[in-house]
């Protein structure tokens, strides 16, 4: 949230103290205020009259209007029905339903600075208002995005009264920003496109939002954009279908930024958002509004119905005169921009976004933010529709040194014929080096070969190691060829596992690729591409990165390579992943391949192989759901596709179970993993790279069933197989930890212990330094687990503490740090603190998802720590609830199952409730065997 926004000019903010005061009023003395209040101020009546109009509409009532008496103080400790308390610092400011507040969450020894939003006692006896603010609280729940501004806490006061506690943004108004900082047209660009994406995320929840305006975007002190304040927001049953009114007059919306359909009561869409994104873009640019700084509400809705606004570079050409007699500091940015302008490209973005017809608008934030880019790339804009000459010219921009080498039309006409001849040539030598490369793996294979071996079996790798000391024997003399066959070795070393010889393979093609003037693009990109692969699998990101921006590089302005461009795109964005890099910058270069490949080679091998990495990602980034809405849809392809037995169905499906067992669909999971990996076995053999990951997937599924002792071999036998080829590797480093936590769940502390300072040891040699302090953080979590178990409890809070200081608070790490909390809770409970385990289980599962075991077993141990205080009426719906999802989920003689069918016959039993002691017993009878 932010401060109060600072007084606008127009006469629609500063009315709002005034229709705050008048609608509280009997109807028929609204009138006589008004006219005293605003006397002389005709501007002022005007926009006063139009808001209580519009306010008496039963389902506006709460349109930007102050709240109706809030009986809370400007500061002090408020209490709630939650485990967090709140201490009030200041007011913020008043919204649309009641007041907003900067408060500090307080959570045993944890505090954070929150907006607390509190309806206002007005509102609360509105059935309308408070199922807004219900429904506020519902879609925040949902906005998970590092761009916009998310939901913290949610709750009731002592009083019953329901709050919101929102992530505080210490942050300036953008466009305060851009101005304060001089920003350049780039750097404000980048800026927005950024909220652009962050809209973009919105819509695809079916949200849109109804209020951009530049008070609701701030920007951090780090630059970052947030989103503010969906208190008006509403959500679209599909993303295609348009938001219609539910009642006449339908107008929740700041007049200076809404769209012609809102200002005339007509459906609204997510075009509605563009529209407002555009005058806010207008406004960046120009430096002044699009209708300018007329304050008569009437006007402003008869120009934006009508009317259409200058292009902003004409109003910031009018701006520049303005201000010339400005003194000289007074604007960084007009004395920058006198010096040029703005290019008529970003006239037409603008007036795009801010056309009367919605269709004719651009789609979504999306496709605007795409042309956006384009203009920062030099590259043609869609809004331009631009004719040949056009295009031409962008062509020219962005290879002027290139075209400068170029001769007149005749030594073009002749460099034509000649490329001609070359290609025929090119083609001959092709076919030549194709039918030698085949003669050369035939006779690889050939029983002179065989022989050598002298009866001995042999395997496919002591071949392949043949095949490559022929390479660099009898054929270095044809560079050509000889690039070829270690393509092709390379490819084949890579099927295998073999990493230690695919990626030399490949690196040395590639040299001999870059010194023959005669390689294709198409050669060179498939060599690139193969090493972004090889250190996909080998998990060195910044290799991956560097290849695959190379073959970006080569790909992307030639539409004929659009399925490279996408590839390379993907493997960017799995490296960024890899890198942590927030999701809000990868997210959208998969988005952008997933685009191409269905408008050039829909259900094609690129298209599937990107919604499994696609979905890896969403799972990885803590979205199991949408993870799997993406993996099945890749599944489906590939089953129809490769077939059931096919090595690449098998990974997808692989990645599918994995992604059930992250959802708590853990037993589902075991079975789609197990008939993986009994393909995967029959495919590759148990000792290789590519079972291996799914023998530990099928392990996690094992885990989350609380099998540990099925798991133990499995894990072990990855590690062991990891270490043989690496000691020191992101795997190795990953196998040791699974390890050690089912060793820790088997209660073999010691080996756990052991097992986890391993880890800890490769944490320099594995990670880069900017992720070291993180991966150190997630080691001392299960590690403190550990010696909590160990009795060691001291020293287990300790440790834990310091690993939630030093873990982001990102979507990745919200595991591991709901494990540091369940491990201070059980150390709290070990050293006889009911209440600090009580408040640690608390902050474990509000970092699960509802709904899911994980949620449902720490409500379990909150139940237990409530247990010990006594407080059996807040213990017991806990425990009904996590019972009725454990029946759901797993047999009745499952741990978790037992331990609360237990917990709840102790309450009763406490209580000398003796029949519901009975139904417990009869119902769980496993559970007391």
């Amino acid at each position: 949230m932010q401060e109060q926004e600072p007084t606008r000019k127009d006469a629609y903010v500063r009315a709002r103290a005034l229709v705050s005061r008048a609608y509280r009023l009997p109807e028929d003395d609204r009138d006589r205020f008004v006219q005293e209040a605003c006397a002389g101020d005709d501007a002022l009546r005007n926009e006063v009259a139009w808001l209580l109009e519009v306010l008496r509409s039963p389902d506006d009532e709460f349109l930007e209007h102050g709240p109706a008496g809030v009986a809370v103080p400007e500061s002090g400790e408020l209490r709630v029905a939650k485990p967090h308390d709140y201490t009030i610092v200041r007011p913020l400011g008043e919204g649309g339903m009641g007041v907003v507040y900067l408060a500090e969450r307080i959570d045993g020894e944890f505090r954070q600075s929150v907006a607390l939003k509190l309806l206002s006692a007005g509102a609360l006896a509105s059935h309308t208002l408070l199922s807004r603010f219900l429904f506020e609280r519902q879609l925040l729940a949902r906005l998970n995005h590092p761009n916009i501004a998310h939901l913290v806490d949610a709750g009731a006061l002592g009083d019953g009264r329901p709050f919101l506690a929102m992530e505080y943004v210490d942050g300036v108004r953008i466009d305060d920003y851009c101005r304060t900082r001089a920003l350049t047209l780039e750097q404000r660009l980048h800026l927005f496109i950024k909220v652009c994406v962050a809209l973009q995320y919105a819509h695809e929840q079916l949200v849109i939002h109804r209020d951009i305006k530049p008070g609701n975007i701030l920007v951090t002190a780090e630059g970052e954009p947030k989103l503010l304040d969906f208190g008006i927001a509403r959500q679209l049953a599909s993303p295609t279908e348009e938001l219609t009114s539910t009642a006449g007059g339908h107008r929740i919306m700041t007049l200076a930024y809404a769209s012609p359909e809102q200002v005339e009561g007509r459906p609204l869409s997510t075009a509605t958002d563009v529209y407002s994104l555009g005058v806010v873009l207008y406004e960046l640019l120009s430096g002044t509004h699009p209708w300018g700084d007329t304050d008569n509400p009437a006007e402003v809705v008869k120009m934006v119905s009508r009317s259409d606004p200058v292009p902003p570079s004409i109003a910031l050409r009018r701006h520049l005169d303005a201000a010339r007699n400005e003194p000289q500091s007074s604007s960084r940015w007009i004395r920058r921009q006198r010096l040029g302008g703005l290019p008529r490209d970003l006239d037409s973005i603008v007036l795009k976004a801010l056309s009367k017809r919605s269709a004719e608008r651009y789609p979504s934030p999306r496709a605007l933010a795409d042309d956006l880019q384009r203009f920062l790339d030099d590259r043609p804009v869609l809004a331009r529709q631009g004719h040949r000459g056009y295009r031409l010219r962008k062509f020219a921009r962005r290879n002027r040194w290139p075209l400068a080498a170029a001769a007149a039309f005749v030594a073009l006409i002749g460099a034509y014929a000649i490329d001609r001849q070359l290609q025929l040539q090119r083609t001959l030598a092709e076919q030549a080096k194709t039918a030698q490369v085949r003669d050369f793996l035939i006779e690889l294979f050939k029983s002179t070969e065989l022989e050598r071996t002298q009866g001995r079996e042999v395997t496919a790798r002591e071949l392949l190691d043949r095949g490559m000391a022929r390479i660099h024997g009898s054929i270095r003399e044809d560079a050509a060829t000889q690039g070829a066959l270690l393509q092709a070795m390379a490819s084949a070393y890579h099927s295998l596992g073999v990493r230690d010889k695919a990626g030399p393979a490949a690196e040395e093609a590639l040299a001999l690729a870059r010194k023959d003037p005669t390689t294709s693009k198409a050669t060179l990109l498939g060599l690139l591409l193969r090493l972004a692969d090889i250190n996909t699998v080998n998990q060195n990101a910044a290799e991956e990165e560097r290849y695959a921006r190379e073959a970006l590089t080569i790909a992307q302005d030639d539409p004929s390579l659009s399925a490279a461009a996408a590839k390379a795109r993907m493997h960017i964005a799995i490296a960024l992943t890899r890198q942590n890099k927030p999701r809000v910058e990868v997210e959208p270069l998969y988005l952008q391949a997933l685009e191409a490949l269905r408008r050039v080679a829909p259900g094609g091998d690129e298209h599937i192989n990107l919604l499994q990495n696609y979905g890896i990602a969403l799972r990885q980034w803590d979205s199991p759901k949408e993870a799997l809405a993406r993996l099945e849809a890749g599944l489906a392809l590939a089953r129809a596709k490769y077939g059931d037995d096919d090595p690449r169905t098998v990974q997808m499906s692989a990645e599918y179970g994995l992604a059930m067992e992250r959802s708590g669909d853990a037993i589902g999971a075991e079975g789609v993993l197990r008939r993986a990996y009994e393909r995967q076995v029959r495919l590759y053999g148990a000792d290789n790279p590519a079972t291996a990951y799914v023998r530990g997937y099928l392990a996690f599924s094992l885990m989350s069933q609380r099998k540990f002792a099925d798991a133990e071999p499995l894990l072990r036998e990855t590690m062991a197989m990891g270490r043989k080829n690496d000691a020191a590797s992101n795997s190795t480093f990953n196998d040791t930890m699974n390890v050690g936590f089912v060793l820790r769940e088997l209660k073999r502390f010691d080996e756990a212990e052991a097992l986890y300072r391993e880890a800890l040891a490769m944490v320099p040699t594995v990670f880069p330094a900017d992720r070291q302090t993180q991966m150190r953080a997630t080691v001392h979590t299960y590690l403190g687990m550990t010696l909590q178990g160990q009795g060691r409890n001291a020293e287990a809070q300790a440790m834990l503490r310091q690993a939630l200081a030093d873990l982001p608070q990102a979507d990745e790490t919200k595991r591991t740090r709901a494990s540091a909390w369940r491990g201070l809770a059980a150390a709290a409970k070990a050293l006889g603190d009911p209440k600090a385990a009580e408040m640690a289980s608390r902050s474990a599962m509000a970092l699960y998802d509802p709904g899911t075991w994980f949620h449902a077993e720490t409500q379990v141990e909150v139940a237990d720590a409530l247990l010990s205080q006594r407080r059996y009426a807040e213990a017991e719906p806990l425990l009904e609830e996590a019972l009725k999802l454990f029946a759901a989920e797993f047999p009745p003689d499952d741990p978790r199952t037992r331990r609360a069918a237990q917990l709840l016959a102790a309450l009763y039993e406490r209580q000398g409730i003796a029949g519901k002691l009975g139904e417990v017993r009869r119902r769980y009878a496993s559970a007391f065997d």
